[in-house]
């Protein structure tokens, strides 16, 4: 057999951090309920077009800069928007209403493409405008905003589902940490067990909810599918930058966990590069099993790991410059 090119597969189990039963491989969900739902990252602007609440676009905006730095609060948000830290605390917490005015500057301020900015604003203008008149003119234009996009993401097969580590990461936790809980706030639990703040994780059950992968049930959230998985050899932006954030997690993981408590395995090998969708469909029975064996027992879990494999190329492909 002539071997055309060498691929590098890497496999590393992290602890306690992201998840290892929402399998993040590439496999059809296209009979997925909730698949139309899940078609724009956990931080991206898109997502909020499926909603009215502009507040959510804001707090997804605040944390994802608080994932980037967790140092990062809500004064310097304010202060990058251009605002005065006690207004934007008081949108968030509803206790106060986003100007049409402010509306336009925060979207310009979040660096929003056109179509965003537009839905961003009419949303405002249908809660917050000063007349009748203007928020019923808003609203009628809210509504062809979401049927032209409710039309596009359908049409949109490539991105049958797109979703970050922070999704999975709580999601694990809703499976087995009722009873570790209590009486506890449900947003202060994840925070601690995640490392976050719980306004973050505050934000993430609730787009968890919007997005129809959890549901509440006597003071607690119960994940609605065992598993997602996203979609099968499609490029996607988002996909890769998910994937980027767990190679990030396993670096820190090299450095900071105890030998004991992670598993790391490498194998760099020769490999005939037609074997890739074999290769791909075998690491993913691998993620299957190996979900099956060790995440299969709810009364049996502590601790959410994440396993992660890249198989990737290593030599240049035939033809074609490193880039």
């Amino acid at each position: 057999m002539k071997i055309s090119w060498t691929r590098c597969l890497t496999i590393f189990v992290l602890g306690n951090k992201p998840s290892e039963s929402t399998l993040i491989t590439s496999s059809n969900i296209l009979e997925h309920p909730v698949r139309e739902m899940l078609t724009s990252a956990f931080f991206d602007f898109s997502v909020s077009f499926m909603i009215q609440d502009y507040r959510t676009t804001l707090s997804d905006a605040l944390t994802q800069r608080r994932l980037r730095n967790p140092g990062y609060s809500l004064r310097a948000f304010a202060r990058d928007l251009g605002i005065s830290p006690s207004y934007m605390s008081e949108v968030l917490s509803q206790r106060e209403n986003l100007s049409p005015k402010y509306a336009s500057k925060l979207a310009d301020s979040l660096g929003m493409q056109d179509h965003e900015k537009v839905f961003f604003v009419t949303s405002v203008e249908a809660k917050h405008a000063r007349s009748p008149e203007a928020r019923k003119t808003a609203s009628a234009k809210l509504t062809k905003i979401k049927k032209k996009i409710q039309f596009e993401t359908l049409q949109g097969k490539q991105y049958d589902q797109i979703t970050n580590w922070f999704h999975f990461s709580i999601l694990e936790l809703l499976r087995y940490g009722k009873d570790k809980c209590g009486n506890c706030l449900v947003e202060n639990w994840i925070a601690e067990q995640l490392g976050v703040q719980p306004f973050d994780a505050e934000c993430g059950l609730r787009r968890l909810r919007l997005a129809g992968l959890i549901r509440k049930r006597n003071n607690w959230f119960e994940p609605v599918a065992d598993n997602v998985e996203t979609t099968n050899n499609v490029p996607s932006s988002v996909i890769r930058a998910f994937h980027e954030q767990l190679i990030q997690k396993g670096a820190i993981a090299v450095q900071t966990q105890p030998v004991d408590e992670r598993a790391y395995s490498s194998l760099v090998l020769a490999f005939k590069k037609n074997r890739i969708n074999e290769a791909a469909n075998d690491i993913r029975e691998f993620c299957k099993t190996f979900n099956e064996k060790y995440s299969s027992d709810i009364k049996e879990l502590d601790s959410v790991y994440c396993l992660a494999a890249q198989f990737f190329q290593i030599t240049k492909s035939i033809g074609q410059k490193e880039k």
